[in-house]
């Protein structure tokens, strides 16, 4: 009798303590729930091991007239449970607690249908997350070997992959701002890791953040000039192997992708007086026109106030990237593009393009040729006019490309659309000159060294805080490409009384016999001939 009232009275405990937490437990097609009445939430509870081989969490739950979402995997909730082989788990799920999958000898699989709700999983130890047991994830039934992380993720939180051994490589944009511990610990099937982080200041990952085995022999790729900065960053520097893209040939704008003087004389100028070889808004079209905002026609209006603005207000279930299409009018083998941000008042300019890949064809509804990807530099101070500048290399002639932006100054997404935002476009031919073709045999460290401390020096100047260092680094940099570039000025010489008349040079240094009106090179000082 003593025993039936101490039973009541831990009944009566445990059902105060429910009240008191406004929450209720029940089990509902054999798994235990806690029930929070108030959020309308579930809870799954440590339920023994009764299960069966295949195990489906579902994203909502019915109880007592009801619908709860399920939140959370309970600690230890399916701990020992040997028999499970398979679970599935609902995109609701934003927590699985300590020991949740522990000693779960038997899993092979886990399947989930939202890759991008994986990443908002807080996992409360390395044994909460099913991997770490099952090895293999699946993506809507598909086997996860190659992951791409979306570019709306900025952190992928601890134990996020641990023990994942199926993925093979592993392609992480540039929005990511951190990694966590274990994240990819275990992963021992990783060969191939694609970061395009491109900041100065990368941040710092765990020792433990990759398996040894994945720092010891897989090949880490970084964008462009960006070696130096991993080489220095923690335990990104524990990679054996570290490539540098340098694949594509918009890695880098270097001299010697000369623009023409016509070009030159045109685009390098703040104002958008000509936009070159658009001439018609019918030359521009976007597969993502935002229809409350932004038309396509702004682009061309020499207004900086005025702007495109791709989608935002619409679902982009797909998640396609957004791009410009641009009909040139002709087939060109380079182009030489200038563009201006959106600018203005009271807003973020968070929709700047940054990174676009570039696309090229003659048949606009056939087959697209990738060209590569490339940065989009300039300005991105709110109230600021900045123009960019870009040349594109096509390898062929084509009179059709393609912009399609993957990253933006802040990476935000709105319905899944990665939008962005633009005042105006212009694009011109540029074609190499055969006499920059010595440009071609400069060795690239000097190139390297050069691009760095122009982007040094242009980044003081906007700060207004350039320094003496800086302009030494520039100035070294600067002669140092420039003694492996023939001018032709060295070879100027007084002839007088030799029964030859002095030769001019023009200001790209080829001699002229005859100079017209203009400025000259002649006796090694440059004259004008009117």
């Amino acid at each position: 009798m003593r025993q039936f009232y101490l039973k009541q009275f831990f009944v009566a405990l445990f059902t105060l303590c429910c009240m008191m937490t406004n929450a209720e437990t029940a089990t509902v097609d054999g798994i235990n729930y806690e029930f929070d009445i108030t959020e309308k939430s579930a809870t799954v509870l440590q339920s023994g091991n009764r299960f069966t081989i295949t195990i489906v969490i579902p994203e909502t739950v019915e109880y007592n007239g009801a619908t709860y979402t399920v939140t959370t995997i309970g600690a230890r909730a399916f701990n020992r449970c040997t028999s499970i082989k398979s679970v599935t788990l609902p995109s609701s799920v934003t927590a699985i607690e300590a020991d949740a999958f522990c000693s779960s000898t038997n899993f092979t699989e886990v399947h989930i249908s939202d890759l991008s709700a994986w990443y908002n999983i807080k996992f409360g130890n390395i044994d909460s997350n099913p991997l770490t047991f099952a090895h293999n994830l699946y993506l809507n039934e598909d086997s996860v070997t190659q992951l791409t992380i979306p570019s709306d993720v900025t952190e992928i939180k601890d134990y996020a992959f641990s023990g994942c051994t199926c993925i093979t490589s592993i392609t992480i944009p540039n929005s990511v701002t951190s990694i966590g511990d274990a994240a990819f610990n275990g992963c021992t099937g990783i060969t191939e890791v694609y970061s395009h982080i491109n900041t100065d200041d990368l941040f710092y990952i765990s020792d433990e953040t990759f398996d040894d085995t994945v720092y010891e022999n897989a090949t880490l790729h970084v964008p462009y000039l960006t070696t130096v900065t991993y080489t220095n960053a923690v335990a990104w520097n524990k990679f054996a192997n570290i490539v540098e893209d340098s694949t594509t040939p918009m890695a880098l704008t270097t001299v010697y992708n000369m623009v023409s003087e016509y070009a030159n004389s045109i685009i390098e100028d703040t104002a958008f007086s000509s936009h070159g070889l658009i001439t018609s808004e019918t030359q521009i079209s976007t597969n993502a026109q935002e229809p409350t905002e932004g038309p396509i026609g702004n682009l061309l209006d020499n207004d900086f106030l005025t702007f495109f603005h791709s989608t935002w207000s619409e679902s982009n279930a797909s998640k396609e990237y957004h791009y410009l299409q641009i009909d040139l009018g002709e087939p060109l083998e380079a182009v030489a593009l200038k563009y201006s941000k959106r600018t203005g008042t009271g807003f973020m300019v968070d929709g700047s393009p940054v990174m676009v890949r570039v696309f090229a064809t003659n048949t606009p509804d056939g087959e697209w040729h990738e060209i590569g990807r490339g940065r989009l530099s300039y300005a991105y101070a709110i109230d600021t006019i900045a123009v960019g500048y870009k040349t594109i290399i096509l390898d062929n002639s084509y009179r059709h490309i393609r912009l399609q932006v993957e990253e933006t100054i802040s990476n935000k997404t709105d319905k899944r659309n990665l939008y962005f935002n633009l005042s105006e476009i212009g694009a011109w031919e540029a074609r190499f000159e055969d006499e920059h073709a010595a440009y071609k045999d400069i060795p690239s460290d000097l190139m390297s060294e050069l691009k760095a401390a122009m982007d040094e020096a242009k980044n003081e100047l906007m700060a207004g805080n350039d320094n003496k260092a800086t302009t030494n680094r520039l100035y070294t940099a600067f002669e140092a490409v420039k003694n492996y570039v023939p001018t032709g000025i060295d070879n100027v010489y007084d002839s007088y009384g030799t029964g030859r008349s002095t030769p001019y040079y023009n200001l790209q240094g080829h001699p002229t016999e005859n100079p017209s009106r203009g400025i000259y090179i002649h006796n090694g000082k440059k004259v004008l001939i009117k």
